[in-house]
């Protein structure tokens, strides 16, 4: 083990000795059998791993004899250089009598699983690697040369590398999702079971096998495993170490965009007044919508970090910098953006290092949900792999703290933290269409509302959590290949019917428009109620939407209406043509909360969910010839627009989805004033709007009394009941001509409610005739959502 040590320090490589003798490499001929997958379990750099493989492959190819490594015709004095080994140890080391180590089996890769796609710089290597100028280059500088046009590279042609990858992971996690449910799947982890019981040759070839275990050396994680079993602590515990352990690759992947930033460290802190600011803006900002920190902690992360008697640790400075660069994104403008890069990659950097202990997993989980709320608003596909971890970690853990008997104010601290993870999930799960992961468990955990959680923050935030849970299995129901049945609609028309019902009055939507400010809310909790209900009216469009296509053909419509009643589709679609006009007033009212970010995705998103409803009910109204009601639509599609508009100056998002709807709400506009010429000229059609959108037969649909309704529940104002009747003329050309040009925005815009993000398009529409008006994108600029 000695010489171990001395020939590592004479490599530089001092620092692995510890790693390696833990893991079994205990001599020095031992780590001459050492492998690239050993390396890389081991944590070597690349460049070390270079170092190491050098001076085994020079020791290899020298002729050696039994007691010595030099070659015959060298001779031994005091001024030479000290070998790898002594000639003592090369004599018992021979190759014929060397103690190698046992090899550790490792389980064969599951062969019917979809195959992980590259990352994006990967891409980038492989496609550069095809110029014969690098591809005559040495290994060593094709990788320098790789990582140099990496790193100058232009954001916007980087920013297309990444879309092509997370269009990719996007594609594969939905193929991991759809595997997981396959008997092949089973199979392999009845395999993994196996191996675990006896991880040799036996369980590779039986797994069912009564052969003798091998021993297997444990490997570096979160938390050493003693004793091997397959207990439920223990599954839990591999199950968090995956999660975590991906979470970590995918902070190195981000780190690369960092390279060139010198990070912060404990002996060169970021300066104190900036950190508290942007802690406290992130406190603030957040509300109790999403709870990072309470006041008591994010008092203690500053004085650990500057008024401790000790230099502060890496987790410490961790937390101190991920939690100044969340605030500083969501009180966008006041830092500038190379300190919030210098404060990122001193996180990313830093959170490697550390060690973590049961004392500090509630301070990973934070700094894993603000990760995962920095990458949301960059539109970052790694905000699952936080969330990820950061669940893991708390289904692993929390009952733990229970047992433990804990104070309130941690197991309170715990609980909200846990429940925000919760929220990130669903919430993402639900508005990105993506198949959410099992939250069962997690719900039973820490959604439960405790009978001393008695504060309107724990109250805001569990009706939010409640609301986003049903929003998530919504869209898990609907995307399923098989069929609805109507008894599962109606349920979560039940289910969002009573989460509305049983609000507090306080926290009822009608209260918080009619007038605003006037609560007894903070505007924090104002706002964070605000977008609860926003949630909750996307909820509503994203179950309904497929009763407002289900008219426009069987490539749009995926569900069958013969279950549901006249008057039920008529109320559904009444119900959804409310909720994007309520929508779109939450909006207006959110631009006076000066703390709400530009690039949260409940607005940009509610904004482009409704505009897209109101614009396919007013297109189809122009096609249909009823123009009564057209203008209050457009007008509150304009308002969700302007909402687009204001949040696109800070988030690439919002542009795309504002130059995606600007041209259709412009050609509905010319198509209006054309409607209405013909009816200055007097001839007139009188149609009620209503009558149009929400009627398919002669016969009109009594609604359910019994039933709740929005517009019940919500004062709207009075534009918003359409019951005026205007006209246009019966010319025929001019008739045919509006009714084809509104045809195609129907179709276009029934294909967005439908498929939002371009999943199931396929390049089937590439836009739509609207004479010579601007032609919207092509349909597949949906899909790009997150890199």
């Amino acid at each position: 083990m000695e010489s171990l040590k001395m020939n590592l320090k004479q490599l530089g490589l001092a620092q692995y000795a510890e790693a390696l003798v833990e893991n079994g490499f205990e001599d020095w001929a031992t780590v001459l059998d050492i492998t690239e997958d050993d390396l890389d379990e081991l944590g070597f750099k690349l460049g070390h791993r270079r170092i190491l493989q050098r001076e085994i492959a020079l020791q290899q190819e020298r002729p050696t004899l039994p007691g010595d490594r030099r070659t015959p015709s060298t001779t031994p004095t005091e001024n030479e250089a000290i070998s790898p080994t002594t000639a003592a140890e090369n004599l018992s080391n021979a190759p014929e009598k060397r103690t190698k180590r046992r090899y550790r089996w490792h389980p064969r890769a599951d062969p019917n699983a979809p195959k992980r796609p590259k990352t994006a710089y990967v891409n980038f290597a492989d496609h550069l690697r095809t110029d014969s100028q690098v591809a005559g280059m040495t290994f060593v500088d094709i990788a320098r040369e790789v990582g140099r046009q990496w790193q100058v590279m232009h954001a916007a042609v980087k920013q297309e590398w990444e879309n092509q990858a997370a269009a990719a992971m996007q594609s594969y996690e939905d193929q991991m999702d759809s595997y997981r449910k396959t008997k092949s799947h089973q199979d392999y982890q009845d395999y993994l079971q196996s191996f675990k019981k006896a991880p040799g040759k036996s369980a590779r070839q039986k797994p069912k096998s009564d052969s003798p275990r091998r021993t297997c050396s444990q490997t570096d994680g979160m938390h050493p495993l003693s004793s091997p079993s397959l207990s439920t602590d223990y599954v839990l515990q591999i199950e968090c170490r995956k999660a975590f352990e991906n979470a970590m690759f995918e902070l190195r992947r981000l780190k690369m965009e960092y390279n060139d930033m010198q990070p912060y460290s404990p002996h060169d802190l970021p300066p104190e007044e900036m950190c508290k600011h942007a802690i406290d803006s992130l406190v603030e900002g957040a509300g109790p919508l999403m709870h990072f920190f309470s006041l008591p902690a994010a008092t203690r992360v500053i004085s650990r970090a500057y008024h401790s008697r000790i230099p502060p640790n890496n987790l410490t400075v961790s937390e101190l910098c991920v939690a100044a660069a969340a605030g500083a994104q969501l009180d966008t403008g006041r830092l500038p953006q190379q300190v919030v890069r210098k404060l990122l990659a001193s996180t990313f950097m830093l959170l490697d290092t550390v060690d973590i202990d049961e004392r500090s997993y509630l301070r990973v989980m934070r700094i894993l949900l603000c990760l995962s709320t920095h990458s949301v608003l960059r539109k970052h596909l790694s905000a699952r792999t936080f969330i990820t971890a950061g669940l893991s970690i708390a289904e692993w853990q929390y009952p733990k703290l229970l047992q433990r008997q804990e104070p309130k104010e941690l197991r309170e601290d715990w609980r909200k933290v846990y429940r925000s993870l919760i929220f990130m999930e669903c919430w993402l799960s639900s508005t990105l269409g993506y198949p959410p992961h099992d939250i069962s468990v997690h719900i039973k955990n820490a959604v439960e509302c405790s009978l001393f959680e008695s504060t309107i923050d724990n109250a805001i935030q569990w009706q939010a959590v409640q609301v986003s849970i049903i929003g998530s299995d919504i869209s898990t129901g609907i995307s399923q290949p098989q069929e609805l049945a109507a008894e599962h609609f109606r349920y979560f028309a039940d289910q969002l019917d009573l989460w509305q019902v049983k609000l507090p009055p306080a926290l009822q939507l009608s209260n918080l428009l009619s007038s605003p400010g006037s609560s007894n809310l903070g505007s924090a909790q104002e706002r964070s109620m605000l977008l609860a209900h926003l949630l909750h009216l996307g909820a509503i469009t994203m179950l309904y939407r497929q009763f407002l296509i289900s008219a426009e053909g069987t490539l749009y419509a995926s569900q069958s209406l013969t279950n549901f009643t006249t008057a039920e589709i008529y109320q559904y679609r009444q119900d959804a043509q409310f909720a994007a006009i309520q929508v779109a007033r939450i909006l207006e009212m959110l631009k006076s909360h000066e703390t709400l970010t530009p690039r949260c995705w409940s607005t940009i998103y509610g904004a482009f969910t409704a505009t897209n409803v109101l614009l396919f009910g007013a297109a189809r109204s122009l096609r249909d010839h009823v123009v009564g009601d057209v203008d209050d639509q457009l007008s509150q599609a304009n308002t969700c627009l302007a909402s687009l508009h204001y949040y696109a100056l800070s988030d690439p998002v919002s542009a795309r989805f504002h130059s995606m709807m600007k041209p259709t709400y412009d050609a509905l506009r010319k198509l209006q004033h054309r409607a209405y010429e013909g009816s200055r000229r007097g001839i007139s059609l009188s149609l009620s709007l209503r009558s149009s959108i929400f009627r398919e037969d002669g016969n009109h649909p009594t609604p359910d009394n019994n039933r709740i309704r929005i517009n019940d529940l919500l004062e709207s104002p009075a534009s918003a009941s359409p019951t005026s009747s205007n006209s246009y003329g019966d010319n025929t050309e001019t008739r045919r001509a509006i009714s084809e040009e509104a045809g195609g925005v129907v179709i276009h815009t029934a294909m967005l409610l439908r498929d939002p993000f371009g999943k199931m398009q396929s390049g089937q529409i590439r836009g739509f005739g609207v004479g010579d008006y601007a032609t919207p994108p092509p349909t597949e600029m949906t899909g790009f959502w997150l890199r």
